[in-house]
């Protein structure tokens, strides 16, 4: 293959660049956790540099899945695989803010798309609608992540694209 074909297709010569920020995943302390600080924030640094190749893994796999949240449910499940070898559904819940019964305060928050103002009734509605929805495809995730123990971080994405 000469130079010329190579650059017929743009791929071929486009690097990418994925810039990680430091500090506690979530902004969770790692006391939270009981980890030590040096602990969490190299588990930190393993769950973010998963969960962000997988956003790009995803894009370039799945270019028409356009769900946020289901995105960065996957890229967090990547994350945390990753990092403690295993999805940890209370884990995830601290990281997002919820659970089975709603919004607790996270970053879940970020991902909903309101014409509400965040003080109303009908926002906390809406966030507590969705943290409820989150949670029951948290499940799926851990069966999926449980019955899948042989696969490695990546090769899980393709199992939780139901």
């Amino acid at each position: 293959m000469n130079s010329r074909s190579l650059q017929k297709t743009k791929v071929n010569y486009l690097d990418s660049l994925i810039i990680l920020s430091s500090g506690p995943y979530s902004n969770v302390p790692a006391a939270t956790l009981g980890l030590s600080d040096d602990e969490w924030l190299s588990l930190s640094h393993t769950i973010r540099l998963y969960h962000e190749c997988t956003h790009f893994i995803c894009r370039k796999l799945y270019p028409d899945i356009k769900d946020a949240v289901k995105d960065e449910l996957i890229a967090d499940a990547i994350g945390l695989i990753a990092a403690f070898k295993q999805f940890d559904i209370e884990k995830e819940c601290l990281f997002l803010g919820i659970d089975q019964n709603g919004y607790t305060g996270g970053r879940l928050q970020n991902y909903v798309d309101s014409e509400f103002d965040p003080d109303s009734d009908e926002y906390k509605e809406q966030l507590n609608a969705l943290s409820k929805d989150v949670y029951k495809t948290l499940l799926r995730i851990e069966q999926i992540s449980l019955s899948s123990k042989d696969k490695t971080p990546f090769e899980m994405i393709a199992c939780f694209m139901f």
